[in-house]
């Protein structure tokens, strides 16, 4: 996943073109001004990939919860049921984890 030359985000004849890989792109918009469209195209680029890397980090960190969860016993038809419960409760922390974690990096 690291790495990956993809998404990748690029401006032709004023169109902003996502390219999700070497067969799929999606037309996301267009732009006359190329300075704008290439600020923006940057701009999605970074949040694509942003996303990937984090979908692909949350994903390895539910895969070795899943295997933690087996090893102690924990029947498997429950592993879905578990880790969804504990997901919603995280993701309704999310705002203020995120929160405490910008403004630790912003006052250290």
């Amino acid at each position: 996943m690291e790495g990956d030359d993809f998404p990748k985000v690029i401006v032709h004849e004023g169109k902003i073109i996502i390219l999700y890989n070497k067969d799929k792109k999606i037309l996301w918009g267009r732009e006359t001004n190329l300075e704008k469209a290439a600020i923006i195209s940057k701009e999605i680029e970074i949040g694509l990939r942003s996303i990937d890397y984090a979908k692909f980090r949350l994903l390895k960190v539910i895969e070795e919860i899943a295997d933690y969860l087996l090893v102690k016993q924990i029947p498997e038809e429950m592993l879905d049921a578990i880790i969804g419960d504990a997901f919603g409760d995280t993701y309704r922390m999310l705002p203020e984890i995120c929160r405490k974690i910008t403004y630790n990096i912003k006052n250290r």
